[in-house]
């Protein structure tokens, strides 16, 4: 399978199984393919409904919400010989600080 389409694959099984929450500001954030194993590793992207601030005009008022970026971000892991997929993981991002 080609990058292009192990994306596009992780992508439709990530809509496929949170669709139902209406998430939103799907992508990719990183993609790693294992020849060992004949597996690929994408992680995706997106936002939940409870993780994006109200609708407002003012900034400040939009600033005040510190959780307007938060992201989540699932590993998941296709099988490159038959694309089927393996699982989906929580991939938690470590502290910047």
């Amino acid at each position: 399978m080609e990058m292009k389409q192990a994306v596009l694959r992780a992508k439709r099984a990530i809509l496929d199984l949170f669709g139902d929450e209406d998430i939103d500001e799907i992508g990719l954030e990183e993609i790693e393919f294992d020849p060992v194993e004949a597996v690929w590793n994408i992680t995706i992207g997106f936002r939940r409904p409870w993780s994006r601030s109200p609708r407002t005009e003012s900034k400040l008022v939009g600033a005040m919400f510190s959780n307007y970026g938060e992201r989540w971000y699932k590993t998941v892991r296709l099988s490159d010989t038959d694309e089927k997929l393996l699982s989906v993981k929580d991939r938690i991002l470590k502290d910047a600080a």
